[in-house]
């Protein structure tokens, strides 16, 4: 029998999953985001009782009507919900081997650069105050839902390419 070992800094303990060698040799031909999907690093599938959970605790935003998890990107779980007072994305941090400053890091430089005006979701805070939620030892996050499409494995444009440099510029000013 094949061991393969993995451990999260940002989750303790570490993870142990014990393969066969017919298992094994079938992760061999998945991509990274596949082997790490298949071994439950990514992507959960929370309940609407967790999800209405994590909700309840910013002021005012109802009982969730509807929500579902989106398939595309490589790691955390992120839910499109819509309550009685409008569509949100519900961010639970769970990403390979992320260190929990890490995540709180990227949760503040993400409310710095929308209140500064860059085109990114805006942040929600509790009613506590916080700019996240625990859920475990796992952080949440409620940001506004921005319409739009998955540019993933497509090409763009050159005008959506020169957009995306100014705002990557732009984000780069607003971090100095």
């Amino acid at each position: 029998m094949v061991s393969l070992f993995y451990q999260t800094r940002a989750y303790k303990p570490s993870f142990t999953a014990a393969l066969s060698p017919k298992n094994f040799c079938k992760l061999e031909k998945l991509n990274n985001y596949e082997i790490f999907d298949n071994l439950g690093f990514m992507r959960q599938n929370y309940s609407k009782e967790t999800l209405q959970g994590i909700v309840d605790q910013f002021k005012g935003l109802g009982i969730i009507k509807n929500s579902h998890l989106f398939t595309s990107g490589f790691e955390n779980s992120n839910y499109y919900v819509e309550t009685e007072k409008g569509r949100f994305v519900v961010k639970v941090f769970e990403g390979a081997d992320i260190m929990p400053e890490n995540i709180l890091f990227e949760i503040e430089m993400m409310d710095r650069l929308s209140n500064a005006g860059a085109k990114t979701p805006k942040i929600f805070h509790t009613m506590s105050g916080k700019l996240h939620v625990a859920l475990g030892e796992k952080y949440a996050i409620l940001m506004n839902f921005i319409e739009g499409k998955n540019m993933e494995m497509q090409t763009i444009s050159d005008i959506l390419a020169k957009q995306i440099g100014e705002q990557a510029a732009k984000w780069t000013l607003l971090c100095k």
